[in-house]
């Protein structure tokens, strides 16, 4: 996933586990993290960057009140459940911290759905991507050198494609998945936005004396190196 964060799969179903995995992969290139017990999951959460925690109630079947009292004291993540409905009466008993509820058996889509939505909201809220000794100020549509001050302004378009790369920094991303991400094209749209897009934000970075640049690579993809 990129560096807005990971998100966390928790279930004692390990084929459950591993078809969320490969789904989360598929639809959201999502970094997501399988584990088994309730201290792992904590283990988690204190050590890495979690930003969506996806939780199967059949992990914490026998011990639900005591799990959502430790987890109401740590810094407040998303949070989906998935429940039986039996659970429910202990769900509406207590206020638990919950962001995000799907009855069990779960339809796969309505939690796409909403992980998709709750991505695109987390990454409207972000003002700043850190590469290094350069900033791209979200809102602003700009990357600033921290160093000396130096301030290059972009275009909606590019900072939106910058913010792309940055999130995937040194990762080669390929022309569809830019096609796809930043411009939502279909794989049947032939057009020479990108290499244009690209062109221009590359002669823009240009003037940090190669300290950030945009690599194209043999095999026709992109990468930014900083």
């Amino acid at each position: 996933m990129d560096s807005l964060g990971k998100i966390l799969i928790a279930s004692n179903d390990s084929n459950f586990r591993a078809s969320m995995v490969n789904n989360l992969l598929d639809q959201f290139k999502a970094h997501s993290i399988e584990v088994l017990s309730t201290e792992a999951i904590f283990r988690k959460i204190e050590k890495e960057k979690i930003i969506l925690l996806l939780l199967d109630s059949s992990i914490i079947s026998k011990e639900i009140s005591n799990f959502f009292n430790k987890f109401s004291k740590i810094e407040k993540k998303c949070f989906v459940f998935l429940f039986y409905a039996s659970e429910e009466k202990e769900l509406i008993k207590e206020s638990y911290p919950i962001s995000q509820k799907f009855l069990k058996p779960i339809k796969i889509e309505q939690v796409f759905a909403f992980i998709r939505k709750y991505l695109i909201d987390e990454k409207k809220d972000e003002k700043k991507i850190i590469l290094n000794d350069f900033h791209l100020l979200i809102h602003e549509r700009a990357i600033l050198n921290s160093e000396n001050e130096v301030k290059v302004y972009l275009t909606e378009k590019e900072t939106q494609m910058l913010a792309y790369l940055g999130r995937n920094k040194n990762k080669k991303i390929n022309r569809k998945e830019l096609l796809s991400d930043v411009w939502n094209y279909g794989d049947d749209i032939t057009t020479h936005t990108l290499e244009t897009h690209i062109y221009r934000l590359r002669k823009k970075l240009s003037s940090f004396d190669s300290k950030i640049k945009i690599i194209v690579t043999e095999d026709g993809c992109y990468l930014l190196s900083c």
